[in-house]
């Protein structure tokens, strides 16, 4: 069973990544964005950018009170230099 502390960390984290994904128009039932995001073995992209943001939160100073900018600021800036990459 969950202990409550790791209850709220994991949704938390699934908060943040609803608002990743809202916040750039994501299809959170789609699988376009499993292998930009996630490890490759995730069903769809909600479960892909929540892994993502479980793994990014780390980077970012525990002093802000609301992350969910910079997380857009990585998100968009991982996807750019995939383009890039791809063109």
């Amino acid at each position: 069973m969950e202990t409550s502390t790791t209850y709220q960390a994991n949704q938390y984290i699934q908060n943040l990544a609803e608002g990743v994904m809202t916040s750039n128009s994501v299809d959170a039932i789609s699988n376009s964005l499993v292998a930009i995001y996630g490890t490759g073995q995730e069903k769809n992209n909600r479960q892909a950018i929540q892994f993502w943001v479980d793994k990014t939160i780390e980077e970012i100073p525990a002093c802000l009170e609301n992350p969910l900018p910079v997380l857009n600021d990585y998100f968009r800036q991982r996807l750019e230099e995939i383009i890039e990459l791809n063109s």
